[in-house]
């Protein structure tokens, strides 16, 4: 049984670690992939860690944001305000379903370093 895709819609970091005055709100995500670009300390990573951070609920004591996000076509909205984490479904209180355990995470967090190596000759074909 396939899990239901958890897809982002908005993500306002008002505050994390090494960007205190946060970053430029996103809400133009594409459904499947997305691809974010920028000069080196622009907070690429960050950003990337952060969204791992907001599914799975750690290291929130230093952050604040605010994101929308759909799973099962229904409509979540996860605040963290410095360690204090809500998530709402439809308006309502609830917990995250469907996320997969916090060990799995690391396997959701690929630098492009990663994914591109020089033997990958082939990847375009793929």
């Amino acid at each position: 049984m396939m899990k239901p895709a958890l897809i982002i819609k908005q993500l306002s970091i008002k505050k994390m670690p090494g960007f205190p005055s946060g970053l430029k709100s996103i809400s133009s995500l594409a459904n499947n992939i997305n691809v974010i670009a920028g000069p080196n300390a622009s907070g690429k990573s960050s950003t990337a860690r952060i969204i791992q951070d907001m599914i799975w609920k750690q290291n929130i004591e230093r952050i604040h944001l605010e994101s929308r996000l759909l799973i099962d076509n229904k409509v979540w909205d996860i605040k963290i305000d410095n360690g204090h984490y809500s998530s709402q479904c439809d308006g309502v209180d609830d917990t995250l379903s469907s996320i997969p355990s916090y060990d799995e995470s690391k396997r959701y967090f690929l630098a492009l370093h990663e994914l591109i190596r020089e033997d990958d000759k082939n990847l375009a074909e793929e």
